[in-house]
């Protein structure tokens, strides 16, 4: 996990939200979630030979003078080999080049640079309904990875045990405190209480979340025959569905509202 701040002493909140935003996009990373109000803005990058992607959060404030933007990232292995960092570092440089662009680049009309928080709140929504996962933005994993980490090590160690003493009883401690740990884990990682965007509190409370049929189609897969019990190609009928979920924290009562796009099996 890796984390690093930056000052923009000659920029305003709106213009480093948009040239963060951008620069998640130039990267080429998969955004997760934004909220402009809130300044944050959520993505995942990609696979690497140092890890299976990370999790990126940004979060710009208004600073006196200019705007702070603070950049972490949340690995879910015990070290990223310096990964995180660089990670930082290449979107530092990315939104600087982009501030370099508008400085090069002829000077637009008031009317122009009025329009473009428009542009940009379009494109949060479509990045937001291109997403395909729940995003727990901000969820701080570092003690969960610790415990998945102790507890493969506890199971690994507790079969090597059976392995090498296999008349031994000693060796069932450690692998059954590795496998409650696990277990634990697993229900954590599934019932820890969604955190709020703005102060990183769990009182979240969702106030509406409504599902809306996007549309029909077909789409090749390979299913089993019920007859012969053999797998087959064919096409099934999908549904492409969007859920629009609205979220409010009681601690700072922040809104925000979440849209994901999923699909079901059946017209």
């Amino acid at each position: 996990m890796a984390k690093d701040s930056f000052h923009y002493v000659d920029k305003d909140f709106g213009s480093l939200y948009s040239a963060a935003l951008k620069a998640v996009a130039d990267q080429g990373m998969k955004l997760k979630f934004t909220d402009r109000a809130g300044g944050v803005i959520s993505c995942d990058s990609k696979w690497s030979m140092k890890s299976f992607g990370q999790q990126i959060n940004l979060t710009i404030a208004t600073d006196n003078p200019g705007a702070l933007l603070t950049i972490n990232t949340i690995c879910g292995q015990a070290y990223d080999w310096g990964e995180g960092k660089s990670l930082i570092q290449e979107l530092k440089c990315a939104i600087d080049a982009h501030f370099e662009a508008l400085v090069n680049a002829e000077a637009v009309d008031l009317s122009n640079s009025t329009a473009m928080p428009v542009a940009d709140v379009a494109k949060e929504g479509q990045a937001q309904a291109g997403s395909l996962r729940e995003s727990y933005i901000l969820r701080q994993k570092s003690s969960r990875t610790h415990l998945f980490w102790l507890s493969l090590a506890g199971v690994a160690t507790g079969v090597a045990s059976i392995y090498f003493r296999p008349n031994s009883f000693a060796a069932l401690w450690p692998l059954g405190l590795g496998a409650a740990g696990l277990f634990v884990w697993y229900v954590w990682g599934m019932f820890v209480p969604k955190q709020c965007v703005s102060c990183g509190k769990h009182t979240v409370r969702c106030i509406s979340s409504t599902d809306t049929l996007m549309g029909v189609r077909s789409e090749q897969r390979s299913v089993t025959n019920l007859n012969t019990r053999q797998a087959e190609w064919a096409r099934v009928t999908v549904s492409d569905m969007e859920n629009r979920s609205a979220y409010r924290c009681t601690t700072c009562k922040h809104d925000w509202i979440e849209i994901h796009q999923y699909k079901k099996d059946g017209g």
